[in-house]
């Protein structure tokens, strides 16, 4: 669980193309604000785009003066015109980076060492016997690594099953969970039933450890009888609602009456 993650921007081919980065720089100071925005984009990339007012100066502007070694008043016009634009939004006291966030790249220090593991072994498949024999302690050390190693975490299958990069919140939630397979059949769940946050899990999770849940199996077994008990009570309401409705129809006697006094008016 304590797994370095380590993060970078992505920047399109296109970046200084785009309507944002070509308005900014037809601005007065404009090529001083694109390198303001690019620097914050960079500072708070490990924070998801979320800059937060720390109290240390009078205001967030001057800790983003402070934080990326620019102009207090280039970071105040930057600010401005991205507020207004719809780049940068505002959340109470702090600031979030919206539009960079397709831009954010992140990947655990367990995913790269397994990465550069795979790229060895294939570079050694493809070498003669004698590499191979040269190399035979390298291998062998990789492999025990990767028996260490969980391919796939917890955060990165969160994340591939959001569709998204966590926040720094998300991280900390996360890392109270334990990484087994209840867990992600969990987070599984509440994708299915499109609850793409961590509050849904921590119920179900919560729920689990209620009925005393520890496998699997367990847990689906647990979403069956659920299911059954759901569909239950709708045959039931569905049953009451016809009856009322059988009660509540008009006789013929009835009808004819309000007929003779409609026709009365």
């Amino acid at each position: 669980m304590n797994d370095k993650r380590y993060y970078w921007l992505k920047l399109e081919e296109s970046y200084f193309d785009l309507k944002v980065q070509k308005a900014l720089r037809k601005l007065p100071s404009g090529a001083d604000m694109l390198i303001c925005y690019l620097k914050m984009q960079l500072k708070y990339l490990n924070k998801g785009g979320l800059i937060e007012y720390q109290g240390i100066y009078d205001n967030l502007t001057e800790e983003i003066s402070l934080d990326i070694d620019e102009d207090i008043d280039i970071v105040k016009m930057t600010i401005a015109i991205l507020i207004k634009w719809k780049v940068i939004e505002e959340e109470n006291d702090n600031l979030y980076l919206s539009e960079m966030q397709n831009r954010i790249g992140s990947k655990t220090d367990s995913a790269i060492r397994v990465a550069k593991h795979r790229e060895k072994m294939k570079m050694l498949h493809c070498n003669n016997d004698v590499t191979k024999c040269n190399s035979i302690q390298d291998i062998e050390k990789d492999i025990d690594i990767e028996k260490d190693i969980d391919i796939e975490n917890i955060y990165d299958f969160v994340e591939k099953n959001f569709g998204r990069t966590l926040t720094p919140v998300e991280y900390e939630e996360i890392s109270k969970w334990e990484d087994n397979e209840l867990t992600r059949y969990a987070i599984k769940n509440a994708v299915l039933n499109n609850a793409y946050n961590i509050k849904y899990i921590n119920k179900i999770l919560h729920n689990y450890k209620m009925k005393s849940i520890q496998t699997v199996q367990q847990a689906k077994l647990d979403d069956e009888q659920f299911e059954k008990r759901k569909n239950f009570k709708n045959e039931i309401g569905a049953r009451w609602l016809d009856k009322e409705i059988e009660e509540e129809v008009a006789t013929e006697e009835e009808i004819k009456k309000l007929e003779e006094r409609m026709n009365r008016k």
